[in-house]
């Protein structure tokens, strides 16, 4: 077919390449070109078949978790990983977006958003705190944040429930090696039967989403976990992911999974190379002879000596004394000097057994931090290079925890929590928030989510300068707003750890008072003009 000039071969992309059938001409010079598939290879053969991958999910996570046992890399990178997004605890700050909630007729004056924040923010905290908000009442929620991240980025998720029972709101977390699909069930015909299926323990519906999760028992029954509520529709229970390898796919991906191989090799090289350097140093020296040695050992007398035979043995010195001290004689080489046989020499032993070690294992390690997300100097506590390197390894990780923390933590982890924690402290009278419950109520997902809008933040990033960092900032905004703050005191009192900012406030206040009496604030001092 000819269409200005231009002739159209259509042929089925499924058969086998044919050049001649699917040539075509040029649109700007009409001339004949040959249009050819292209599958990523530019020499033929050279990447061979393309393979797709379908990941055996439990393996992964077996192998992730025998790799943090095993490999020192592994677990300080994965540690310090944990440390630096969670620390102690990410500290909620709650937003209200109130220009939303006068969109939705929700009137709020500013005293009003400022009793439900700080009672939000206070009751919150303190809460987070306690045992009552795990379900088995072993740890607080910031210590189930460190152990959720931890199994999220080894064995790639972790099934978090949401319990609300006798007024308590508590968090489950199940490892996700015991979310499998039930087999030989009735589990697998019901589901189909409500339009779903079931994979790696996961059911879903027509549309992806998440319906139920199956959880395995230890007398080897299933138990069936709602996703959402069957009465409120609210999501209760989620996989908290640390990796997905495809959008498709329902099961998280161990964050290990491309170093796993590496690990161990580097593992066991570093051990070969430290057992050979540790068998090396058992032998200091070596006696060399020549053709004119007779072969004597310079070293024999003294170590018949140290065995209380030989010559140089006081023979009155009791046996039993000698055999005391003998393995101190022996192990005594300092200071002492050999005759050496004629044509003999004491030659030191090279215990170096590989001068390319630190080269090798350096560059592994270095690949293994950057493929977990995690700069080599922050993870190893190395910053001895120049200013500007350093500053950029800083702010690259920095920019990280900032991600993490809010698509990790705060979205799979803390705030669906915090959302349960508000509907009850509400409904309970314990938090005030004008037409929160109407919403509820009538669905009303703006207006709930307004008052939820929240931030949940954790101990910042040290700055290398902090003088040169603010300087530049300054510099960034100019003559006319160089008397405004950077910062606030709350996020300076969080960058120096030194307590909450309300509680500080009011408890400096409460000393001024106290100490009123001791206080020269000025008022005394008398201008010696004015007498």
């Amino acid at each position: 077919m000819a269409f200005l000039g231009i002739n159209w071969n259509f042929r089925n992309r499924s058969s086998e390449l044919d050049p001649k059938s699917y040539s075509t001409s040029d649109y700007w010079s009409g001339e004949n070109i040959m249009a050819v598939e292209f599958n990523g290879e530019k020499t033929p053969y050279e990447l061979g078949n393309p393979l797709s991958f379908k990941l055996d999910y439990y393996s992964l996570r077996l192998r992730a978790w025998e790799s943090y046992l095993m490999s020192d890399v592994v677990q300080n990178a994965i540690r310090k990983y944990c440390l630096w997004i969670v620390g102690s605890g990410l500290k909620l700050q709650s937003n209200p977006i109130v220009d939303v909630l006068k969109k939705y007729s929700v009137d709020l004056n500013e005293n009003q958003i400022k009793d439900f924040t700080l009672s939000a923010e206070s009751q919150f905290r303190l809460y987070a705190t306690t045992k009552e908000s795990i379900y088995s009442k072993e740890y607080n929620l910031h210590d189930e944040a460190v152990e959720s991240l931890k199994n999220a980025l080894l064995a790639g998720d972790i099934l978090c429930i949401l319990r609300y029972k006798g007024g308590v709101v508590s968090i489950e977390t199940i490892d996700g090696k015991h979310v499998q699909t039930p087999i030989m069930s009735h589990y697998n015909d019901d589901a189909v039967k409500r339009g779903n299926i079931i994979q790696q323990g996961v059911e879903v519906d027509s549309k992806g989403s998440h319906v139920a999760y199956y959880i395995r028992q230890s007398d080897f029954s299933y138990k069936r976990i709602l996703a959402k509520g069957s009465k409120t529709g609210r999501r209760n229970a989620w996989l908290m992911y640390g990796l997905k390898h495809k959008k498709s796919d329902v099961r998280g991906m161990s964050l290990l999974t491309a170093v796993l191989e590496t690990a161990a090799s580097m593992d066991r090289y570093k051990s070969a190379a430290l057992k050979s350097a540790e068998e090396n140093a058992n032998v200091p020296y070596t006696i060399e002879h020549g053709q004119n040695s007779d072969g004597e050992n310079p070293l024999a007398q003294s170590i018949a000596a140290s065995f209380g035979k030989g010559k140089g043995v006081d023979p009155e010195l009791d046996p039993e004394i000698c055999d005391a001290i003998a393995a101190k004689v022996a192990k005594t080489t300092k200071g002492l000097a050999f005759n050496m046989p004629i044509d003999a020499r004491l030659k030191r032993h090279n215990a170096d057994t590989d001068s390319n070690f630190q080269a090798y294992f350096n560059i592994n390690i270095d690949i293994i931090y950057a493929t977990l997300g995690i700069p080599p100097e922050v993870a190893m506590d190395k910053f001895g290079g120049a200013y500007s390197g350093s500053r950029a390894a800083i702010k690259s990780w920095e920019f990280k925890i900032m991600v993490d923390r809010e698509n990790i933590l705060k979205r799979q982890f803390y705030k669906p929590f915090f959302d349960l924690w508000l509907d009850i402290a509400i409904l309970e009278n314990k938090v005030q928030a004008p037409g929160y419950l109407d919403a509820m109520i009538k669905n009303e997902n703006m207006i709930l989510e307004a008052y939820r809008n929240s931030r949940f933040i954790g101990q910042g990033v040290p700055h290398i300068d902090p003088v040169k960092e603010a300087t530049a900032e300054r510099i960034k905004l100019g003559d006319k707003l160089e008397n405004v703050p950077l910062t606030s005191i709350e996020q300076s009192m969080e960058n120096l750890n030194t307590g909450d900012f309300d509680q500080n406030i009011k408890k400096v206040q409460y000393e001024k008072e106290i100490a009123k009496d001791f206080i020269d604030d000025g008022s005394a001092v008398v201008n010696s003009g004015d007498s």
